[in-house]
Parts: C-alpha cells; structure tokens; sequence
C-alpha cells in the first residue's frame, strides 16, 4: 500500500464528517470511487464504524456508499452487517430510514428479518417512505407483488403527485400484475405532475402511445423553453421503446 492510499485510510473518518453536508449522490460516488480501488477492504472495516456515528448526516453518507458498492461490485463484503444496518429503518432520521430502504434494495438480498423491518415502515412510516418500502418489498420479493397491489392502488388514487410518480416510475416491478394498474394509471393521464409517468406506463401496459404523444405534442407547442426541450427529448425515448418489441 502505498503512503498516499494509507494517509487516506488514516483519515477517512474526518472525510466523511466533511463531505457530509450535505450529502448528495455525486458525494457518495466520489467517496466510493476513492474508497473502492483499491482500499475497499482496509476502508470498510472503518465505514461500519462511523455507521454508528451520532450524526445522522454521516450515517446517510456511508448508507449510500455501501450503496454503491451494492450496485457497482455487490453486497458481499458487508453480507453480515445485515442485522446492524436493517436496525436503521427504525432510525429517528426520517433520512437515515430512506437511505436504508435503498441500500436494502441495492444489495437484493430477501431475508426475513429484512423484509419484517421493511412492512413495519410500510405500515408505519410517513405516506413517501412507506411507499419506498413498499416498493423495496416487491422488488426483494416478487411474489408479495399481488398481495400489495391494493396498497399501490391506494397510492395511484391519493393527492400526492410525488407518490404518484414514484409508483408510476415503479410499476414494472409488479410483472404481470401491472394490469390491474391499468385502470387507474388511465385517471392519471390528465393529472399535472404525473401526466407524463401515466402515459409511459401505460403505454408500457398496452403498447399504446397516444396519450404520450399528445403530450409530447403539447409540450412542443408550448412557451417554456425547458418544457419544450423535455418534450424533444421524451421523442426518441418513445421510439425507443416501440422500435424494442
């Protein structure tokens, strides 16, 4: 190991603490790009130490780092930390929840006391990160798919837009199950701030583009420059998506 690697394991704790504030996902995949070659065995060890950091903004840091390995190497190195990070669904930081559904979720390991941490926040949790777990379930899981149909379909019918879309963003997960989706994806292809994930998915479902067309044509006539280059770029992804089947 060279003197330059070893003066950044030495210290890697104060980094963290730095590039905490604010956590962002560009600052996660900067730390891993320097922490995973080729330091990621000398520098775990210390990461799962600073997880029981008293600062929410640093346990989020290392969550998301772990993240990253999860999605870019695999969870192995870190397997038998599952009972220590599952522990932080039931953090106080409604931040720290959220990043552990995702990093759950990355490592794609469906295990019992996971998938009990994970319906506990379902149940229990604000509406958006219950949904998340929700979500995470079923993609861990997929035969809970059917049985959380009718809490998604809640979800699609609720005032939250941002629930909405991320519904909408995920209902591929549900596999075939997704047509029972379909009716009330069909309410949502007029509602302002989903209209757009409502008419991908539902073309998604029944191969029909009409409704994303029109609104890529009603985007395209409109005076805001940045709706406009949206819509010039949602075009191709369209095309993609038909020229695929």
């Amino acid at each position: 190991m060279s003197q330059n690697q070893q003066e950044f394991i030495n210290q890697l704790p104060e980094i963290l603490h730095l590039f905490s504030e604010p956590v962002t996902p560009h600052t996660a995949s900067e730390l891993w790009c320097r922490i995973s070659t080729p330091n990621w065995d000398d520098c775990l060890p210390i990461l799962l130490q600073e997880l029981q950091s008293d600062d929410p903004r640093v346990v989020r840091l290392v969550l998301a780092i772990l993240k990253m390995q999860s999605e870019t190497i695999g969870p192995d190195s870190f397997i038998s930390s599952i009972p220590t990070i599952t522990e932080y669904l039931k953090h106080e930081d409604s931040l720290v929840r959220q990043a552990t559904i995702h990093l759950l979720s990355a490592m794609q390991i469906s295990n019992d006391l996971i998938l009990s941490g994970l319906k506990s926040i379902m149940e229990n949790d604000e509406s958006y990160i219950a949904t998340e777990a929700a979500l995470a379930i079923i993609k861990l899981n997929p035969h809970e798919a059917d049985g959380l149909i009718p809490y998604l379909i809640d979800k699609l019918r609720g005032d939250d837009f941002m629930i909405q879309s991320l519904v909408l963003e995920n209902v591929e997960l549900t596999g075939n199950h997704a047509l029972k989706l379909l009716p009330h994806v069909s309410e949502l292809l007029n509602e302002e701030g989903c209209e757009w994930d409502a008419s991908f998915v539902y073309m998604k479902i029944k191969g029909d583009d009409a409704p994303a067309r029109k609104i890529i044509g009603q985007w395209k006539e409109t005076d805001n420059e940045i709706i406009r280059g949206t819509a010039f770029e949602l075009e191709p992804e369209v095309n993609k998506f038909l020229n695929s089947f």
